[in-house]
C-alpha cells in the first residue's frame, strides 16, 4: 500500500515560500490495516523546477500514531543547500537594449520544489523492492518555493512573513493583485557612488492580473528641490511569477537608457543623473494612466543617496553576500594598503672563479598579497544592525573598474576583521565603520 497522506499534514504548504537553511519538513504517512506491516525502506524523490534532482531514504519510521499508522521525518534542507547557490547580478545588466528583458532571474538562487514519496516491500528471496524507480510515480507534495536564504533564530521563521516586514520602511506599496518581496534587508538612505555599478534583489510572488509590460520609473531629487520628479523607460520586464529578479539600481547602469516623462504619449526628457542626490525607482505595471504614477508601481526599493565622500573618485564598493542569499554594497572612502610576504630562504655555496651576478642566498616559496585597511563615517546609527549582518558574510568583492580592454568586474577578497567605533566628533558623535581584507587570490611570482 503507498503513502497517501502526511501526519498531522506537516509538510510546506502550497506555493509558499521557504528558507534553505531552516528545516523543511515532511512526515508523510503508511496507512495499512495490516498492523506491523511497514515498508523497510521509504523514499524521498526531491525534484526542483520539475526535475527529479535526488532521493533521500530512510530505514527507520519516527513513531506510530493513535490508529496503528507508522510515519518518517524527512528535512531536505540539505539538498536545498546543495542545489541552490548565490550569483553575483551581471554588472552591465542594463547594458542591452532597454526594451527586452533585462531585470534577468537570479539563476540558482530560488527553485520550485516538490518530493514525491515511495515505499517498498521484500520478495520471497528477502531482497528489497521499490515501488517505482526515482523520477517516476508515489504520493506528490504540493509545489512549493524555496530561496538560498538563513533566517535567525530572533527573525520571524516563516520566510515570507519575515520579508513582509522589511517592506514596510521601503514604502512597498500594499498588495493589490501583485507581490513583490525585497530580498535585502537594507534601510532607507542606502548609499551609492555615481561610479558603482549596483542592484536591489527581490521575489517575485505574484504579479499583477492581465500585465504583460512594465517600466521602470525613477523618482529623483537634486540638490535645492523640494519635491521628486519622475521618468519613465518603456516596456523593460515581461513578469514571472515566483522567480527571484534583480533590478539595477546604479546611476552607471541608468544613465545610458533613454528616458521619458510620459509613455502615453511618447514623450522624451533628460535626466539629469550628474546632479542627482537621492531617488529612488520602481516597477510602474498601469501603463493606461497619464503619466504613469509611482503610486501604481509593485513595488519601490530603498532610498538612494548619493553624496559626501561616495562622490569622491578614492573609494571601494564592497559588495557582500547578505543572510537572504543575495548582495549589498558599502562604500568606504579611507583606504591604507600595503604588500605582506612570505618566504623561504635557500643559502648555497659560490662558485670558483667569482661571478658577481652570483647570489648566495635566494628566496624560496616566495608568497605574497595585497592588504587594505578601509574605513567611513557615512553610516549612522540607523544602518549598524544591517553592515554587522554584511561583515560576517562568507562571501565578499571588491568592485574592479575594468582595465586593459577589460569590462568592470567584482573581485573576491577575504576579510579578516570588521570594526564599529563610535567616536565623537566635535559637537556630534559619528559610527566609524572598519574593515581589513586581503585579496582572495595572492600574486603570482616566478620559481626562479
Amino acid at each position: 500500500m503507498p503513502i497517501t497522506s502526511f501526519q498531522s499534514n506537516v509538510r510546506p504548504t502550497a506555493s509558499s515560500l521557504n528558507a534553505a537553511y531552516r528545516p523543511i519538513i515532511f512526515q508523510p504517512k503508511f496507512d495499512s490495516t495490516l498492523i506491523g506491516t511497514f515498508p523497510p525502506v521509504v523514499y524521498c524523490d526531491i525534484y526542483f523546477n520539475g526535475t527529479y534532482y535526488k532521493t533521500q531514504t530512510s530505514t527507520t519510521y519516527y513513531q506510530i500514531n493513535a490508529f496503528n499508522a507508522p510515519y518518517w521525518i524527512f528535512d531536505i534542507q540539505t539538498v536545498v543547500q546543495e542545489y541552490l547557490k548565490s550569483n553575483l547580478p551581471l554588472l552591465n545588466l542594463l547594458s542591452i537594449a532597454p526594451t527586452t528583458t533585462d531585470f534577468i532571474g537570479v539563476n540558482g538562487s530560488s527553485s520550485a520544489c516538490y518530493c514525491k514519496f515511495r515505499v517498498s516491500s521484500t520478495d520471497s528471496n528477502g531482497f528489497i523492492v521499490p515501488e517505482g524507480s526515482p523520477g517516476s510515480g508515489g504520493y506528490a507534495s504540493p509545489t512549493f518555493y524555496v530561496l538560498n536564504s538563513v533566517l535567525q533564530h530572533e527573525d520571524n521563521q516563516d520566510l515570507k512573513t519575515h520579508l513582509n516586514f522589511y517592506k514596510v520602511p521601503l514604502g512597498f506599496p500594499p498588495a493589490a493583485g501583485y507581490e513583490f518581496m525585497p530580498l535585502s534587508h537594507r534601510p532607507n538612505g542606502y548609499i551609492i557612488s555615481k561610479y558603482d555599478y549596483d542592484s536591489f534583489p527581490l521575489f517575485s510572488i505574484k504579479l499583477p492580473s492581465g500585465e504583460s509590460n512594465y517600466s521602470l520609473a525613477i523618482s529623483y531629487k537634486r540638490d535645492g528641490d523640494m519635491s521628486f520628479t519622475n521618468a519613465y523607460t518603456q516596456y523593460v520586464y515581461s513578469g514571472q511569477n515566483n522567480i527571484a529578479i534583480s533590478i539595477p539600481t546604479g546611476i552607471i547602469q541608468l544613465k545610458p537608457l533613454t528616458w521619458y516623462s510620459n509613455l502615453l504619449p511618447i514623450t522624451p526628457t533628460t535626466v539629469p543623473f550628474d546632479d542627482i542626490t537621492e531617488y529612488t525607482l520602481s516597477l510602474v505595471y498601469d501603463l493606461s494612466i497619464v503619466p504613469p504614477s509611482v503610486l501604481n508601481a509593485s513595488f519601490k526599493t530603498p532610498l538612494f543617496k548619493t553624496y559626501g565622500c561616495n562622490c569622491n573618485k578614492q573609494r571601494l564598493h564592497v559588495r557582500f553576500l547578505n543572510y537572504l542569499g543575495f548582495y549589498d554594497a558599502v562604500n568606504f572612502s579611507e583606504i591604507n594598503g600595503s604588500i605582506i610576504t612570505t618566504s623561504d630562504e635557500w643559502q648555497k655555496a659560490l662558485k670558483f672563479p667569482l661571478v658577481k651576478s652570483d647570489g648566495g642566498a635566494k628566496k624560496l616559496t616566495v608568497i605574497s598579497n595585497e592588504q587594505f585597511t578601509v574605513s567611513t563615517c557615512e553610516y549612522g546609527e540607523d544602518m549598524q544592525q544591517w553592515l554587522k549582518e554584511l561583515f560576517d558574510s562568507p562571501e565578499v568583492y571588491i568592485e574592479w573598474p575594468g582595465g586593459q580592454g577589460q569590462d568592470a568586474a567584482n573581485i573576491p577578497i577575504l576579510v579578516k576583521d570588521g570594526e564599529f567605533v563610535l567616536r565623537k566628533s566635535q559637537d556630534r558623535y559619528e559610527y566609524v565603520t572598519q574593515i581589513q581584507f586581503t585579496m582572495s587570490n595572492e600574486n603570482i611570482r616566478q620559481r626562479n
